[in-house]
């Protein structure tokens, strides 16, 4: 049985019924690891797909202050308007955190 479970567990993980591949590049430029950020868009990730406060990956790469991050995010199209839940474009964050 539990082999069973751990099976279908494997298979829906693959089937994509986990976490969205897409919505891994917000923490990857969050965590500053810009071969995962370089892996997810290679993948096809949506650059600027929201989490459920309304950011982007631009938005976290951006109050976290990886720079090299963020310039990868807008060569590929990040949109640098998008506002979050609270209003604040990735710029605000970079002004909030003095970076």
């Amino acid at each position: 049985m539990k082999h069973l479970l751990l099976t279908t567990i494997a298979a829906l993980l693959l089937a994509g019924c986990g976490k969205s591949q897409s919505k891994l590049i917000i923490q990857t430029a969050e965590d500053g690891d810009i071969e995962a950020v370089k892996q997810r868009l290679a993948e096809g990730a949506d650059v600027n797909v929201i989490n459920n406060f309304g950011e982007t990956a631009l938005h976290k790469a951006s109050a976290e202050g990886h720079g090299e991050i963020v310039e990868l995010l807008v060569a590929n199209g990040a949109d640098v308007n998008v506002k979050d839940r609270n209003g604040w474009t990735p710029l605000h964050h970079v002004a909030w955190e003095d970076h």
